[in-house]
């Protein structure tokens, strides 16, 4: 099931963001790195946090059964309390202080992709400030807190840095650009640095003054982002970026007046979401050198980088605590397995032996005898391997120092379709379904994800930002045998796609020609563009195996998430499912729908087309089971699973900087 939502927040890496050199390891090679400390107690499952301007709260969402909650606490997160009690639905990144500490903005998934809202912090009490279709979430206040720049999202692709005047709440570009475009504040306003999609996955970084004129470029190698924060140092003389002009990520420090810039990193493997000390003296930033991701530090001025954790947790939302030596970050502990269930007796053989870290992509052979899913390793590194539904040991099929994912069997079992970033960025390769070398289909420096075989396995459908000059893409068709691969779409805007069974069209997401909102539109073979969805926002569509019908998951204007079942012959659409229930998988014969039932501890359950009847499959409490399959006789289901739980550290690294 393709989770449109999960693409917007592509949206977010352009902005709210979201490469060889020599290894530097710890300064002197000989402290040890600081003990962290755990925030809140041994149950507490929040993320996102970001400190207030003078460091003595946080605010965060908390995951709830139905909605994720925003919480305001003190900074050891003591004293949880709850903001925005009338903003249901779920989080879209982290929450935003005003510079007086006394309101926070944030988006939520509501009536429209994401809305920007906010809450003051003494009452609680909250209001919504955008309501367009698409995608809207704040990215920095004004230092003067009387202006609000937030991302919208937009027809035909393009994203735009917008400025809301929190007196009249009219809406207005921060800048003259007509390209995908995101920026922020200096710290005094007086500039805005900003970042531009050139096309073709191409991105360089500007500087404007605050009202959005006298622009400047400062990068044309195409290869800089900056990453997740505001890219400022704290006396605004300074910007910092990621580049990966060296084949993988690096960090890098720009003086705003001009001057040659400055590489901070230099390490083989991806170093990335740079953040500025309080005084600008030290930047901290993650880096995935030694198969694992840590977080590090440098002088600002560069240096010797020096290790602040070393484990294998992939730690995450890095933030400095103002006027403090502490790092804050974030921690996703899961502990998952894949499980065949036997739908005659209930019964479940379990086809992973330890718990693992699953990525959200698997994919069961067409004759159920094998699943092909992906490991996170940590550090950057996702592993691909095959297990027997029947039971066995799993197998490595493709095992290196890179990002392999979103594996799929062809037709007829023979070789797996999988996206690889070995090359410094993503490629579609192709391996053996029995192991062997893989075999690279793509090789442009652009990146290329979402393989999906053709249906006689000649070729394989991907997506592409090669030739986009938007923050979407294209989709693209190359052989399986290798060559050149043939552009099918040509107007930047394709989210993802998925081929209708039995049938030579294909279904694909796309931005529609209201405010950004996503629809769904069937492409047939002489490129034309068929609307199928495009009354409210389509999230997730899943084509029955006999091409007769579509389940589609949208998010409606009031909030609510419904599934619909639409005849790909007529077009008709019933409402199936409810709100907090999701679509996974059709049996082969089309007849019956798996579904997730419930909120953040999903169980499965299966819907019989025919007669609307409902047979309730796992009750597990303790299991969240987010991905399940069918077999092909549809007898059993290969369940993913398992439990998570996201936790926030500090550390302090005073002794580490001299201080």
């Amino acid at each position: 099931m393709k989770q449109l939502a999960s693409g917007a927040h592509q949206i977010t890496r352009l902005g709210v963001i979201g490469i060889l050199g020599t290894f530097v390891g710890c300064a002197g090679g000989e402290s040890a790195p600081p003990t962290p400390r755990a925030l809140g107690p041994d149950s507490a499952n929040v993320r996102a946090g970001t400190y207030s301007p003078d460091g003595s709260q946080i605010a965060y969402w908390a995951e709830q059964p139905d909605s994720d909650q925003l919480e305001v606490a003190r900074a050891d997160l003591s004293g949880p309390r709850t903001l925005a009690a009338n903003a249901p639905g779920f989080d879209f990144g982290p929450p935003t202080w005003a510079p007086d500490g006394r309101t926070l903005a944030f988006a939520k998934v509501g009536g429209g992709l994401a809305d920007v809202w906010i809450a003051a912090v003494e009452s609680g009490a909250a209001r919504r400030l955008t309501d367009a279709p698409g995608v809207e979430a704040p990215l920095a206040w004004h230092p003067s807190g009387d202006r609000l720049e937030y991302l919208a999202s937009g027809q035909g692709g393009t994203v735009r840095t917008e400025v809301l005047n929190m007196t009249t709440l009219a809406s207005s570009p921060a800048f003259a650009e007509t390209r995908p475009a995101l920026g922020y504040w200096s710290p005094d306003g007086s500039m805005i640095a900003y970042q531009l999609v050139a096309g073709s996955g191409v991105f360089t970084l500007w500087l404007v003054d605050s009202t959005g004129g006298n622009a400047r470029q400062l990068t044309t190698e195409g290869f800089e982002e900056f990453d997740e924060v505001s890219p400022w140092s704290p006396n605004g003389t300074r910007l910092l970026y990621t580049s990966r002009r060296t084949g993988t990520r690096d960090i890098w420090v720009m003086p705003v007046s001009g001057g040659e810039p400055l590489q901070l990193t230099h390490d083989v493997r991806d170093d990335y979401a740079p953040a500025w000390s309080p005084d600008g003296q030290w930047v901290a930033f993650l880096s995935d050198r030694g198969r694992q991701t840590d977080v590090w530090l440098v002088p600002s001025d560069g240096g010797t980088e020096v290790r602040v954790t070393d484990n294998a947790d992939v730690e995450t939302a890095l933030r400095w605590r103002p006027g403090t030596n502490e790092l804050k970050y974030e921690v996703l502990t899961q502990r998952e397995a894949l499980w065949a269930h036997s739908l005659a007796d209930n019964s479940e053989l379990r086809l992973t032996t330890d718990p693992v870290r699953l990525a959200t992509s698997f994919d069961v052979n067409r004759d159920g005898s094998k699943v092909v899913f992906a490991v996170i390793r940590g550090g950057g590194v996702l592993d691909l391997l095959t297990a027997p539904v029947a039971g066995g040991a799993p197998e490595p099929l493709v095992s290196n120092s890179s990002n392999n994912t979103d594996p799929r069997w062809s037709p007829d079992g023979s070789t797996v379709a999988f996206t690889s970033n070995r090359t410094g960025n993503d490629d579609i390769f192709v391996v053996d379904g029995a192991g062997g070398a893989p075999r690279a289909l793509t090789s442009w420096s652009s990146n290329e994800g979402n393989p999906r075989w053709m249906p006689d396995g000649s070729g394989v459908y991907f997506l592409s930002d090669h030739e986009s000059s938007t923050f979407l893409r294209e989709l693209w068709l190359v052989p399986a045998a290798g060559g050149e691969p043939r552009q099918i779409t040509h107007d930047g805007k394709v989210l993802n796609a998925e081929l209708i069974p039995q049938s030579p069209d294909l279904l694909l997401a796309v931005l529609g020609d209201k405010a950004g909102e996503f629809t769904l539109q069937r492409l047939t073979p002489d490129g034309t563009l068929h609307p199928l969805w495009d009354r409210s926002n389509a999230i997730g569509y899943l084509p029955s195996p006999d091409g007769k019908n579509l389940a589609l998951l949208t998010i409606e204007p009031d909030g609510t998430r419904p599934t619909w079942l639409i005849s790909l012959a007529t077009g008709k659409a019933r409402q199936i499912l409810q709100t907090n229930e999701e679509p996974r998988d059709w049996s082969r014969d089309g007849s019956r729908l798996l579904y997730t039932v419930g909120g953040a501890v999903p169980d499965l359950a299966i819907l019989t087309i025919a007669d609307s009847a409902v047979e309730r499959i796992t009750n597990t409490p303790d299991r969240r089971e987010w991905g399940a399959k069918f077999t092909s006789d549809g007898k059993s289901i290969v369940i993913a699973g398992g439990t998570s739980q996201n936790r926030m550290f500090t550390v302090d690294v005073g002794k580490l900087i001299g201080r």
